[in-house]
């Protein structure tokens, strides 16, 4: 496992909250507003449809993998 993987699944646990192995909506709300959104609206929500590839209304470590990599290569 690559040191970027293991500060990966750092980030991914302190988003996830509730330890579930997965980020919810509702985690991903808070993240946002902690990251200083005065509010969550339409555009988090299409955020976090992008990140969820499976529709499973939850983001796993693969989804947030794969968004990060893809992130950095813009």
């Amino acid at each position: 496992m690559c040191i970027e993987t293991k500060e990966l699944q750092g980030h991914f646990a302190n988003i996830d909250s509730d330890g579930s192995g997965s980020i919810d909506f509702e985690e991903f709300s808070r993240l946002l507003l902690s990251l200083g959104l005065s509010r969550v609206d339409d555009i988090a929500r299409l955020a976090f449809a992008a990140m969820d590839k499976n529709g499973d209304s939850k983001i796993d470590f693969e989804e947030f993998c794969a968004w990060w990599r893809n992130r950095k290569n813009q």
